[in-house]
């Protein structure tokens, strides 16, 4: 649990130190949260830096019933739409005390009036046996 405690630290202090690059570069970060962990009794909460035009990084830290990091790499295949907008491959991890495993999701990412982010994902988990992961997600660009 402290290492979770830690991970939502750094999360927070990346995004705070982003947001002061962003205002000369654009809007290249969101905060995100889970919009269906809260079910399962999980608060979810993931930071997304953009990379380029294309590709994206994201980490997210679940704590709740269950405690986990989860590292995603996006590509964007959207040609007519700029990321974050658009359909996405998402290779992840997925590491935490009681599940460990990764997959790979396929999901759509909306932008609207350049602030509010709305997704969706799905995929199989790969751990020990095939599970699916999924989610959506709502969040704010800066």
């Amino acid at each position: 649990m402290k290492k979770m405690i830690l991970f939502m630290a750094l999360l927070m202090a990346l995004s705070v130190l982003s947001a002061r690059q962003a205002k000369a570069q654009g809007k290249k970060n969101q905060i995100k949260t889970s919009l269906v962990m809260p079910l399962a009794s999980v608060f979810e909460l993931s930071y997304e830096r953009m990379l380029n035009t294309e590709m994206s990084l994201q980490l997210g830290v679940g704590i709740g019933s269950m405690n986990y990091v989860n590292p995603q790499f996006r590509y964007f295949l959207s040609e007519n739409l700029e990321a974050p907008s658009g359909a996405f491959i998402s290779p992840y991890f997925l590491i935490g005390d009681e599940i460990s495993g990764g997959g790979l999701t396929v999901g759509y990412q909306r932008l609207f009036k350049q602030k509010i982010s709305l997704e969706a994902y799905l995929g199989p988990l790969i751990a020990g046996n095939v599970t699916v992961w999924g989610g959506i997600n709502v969040g704010l660009a800066f």
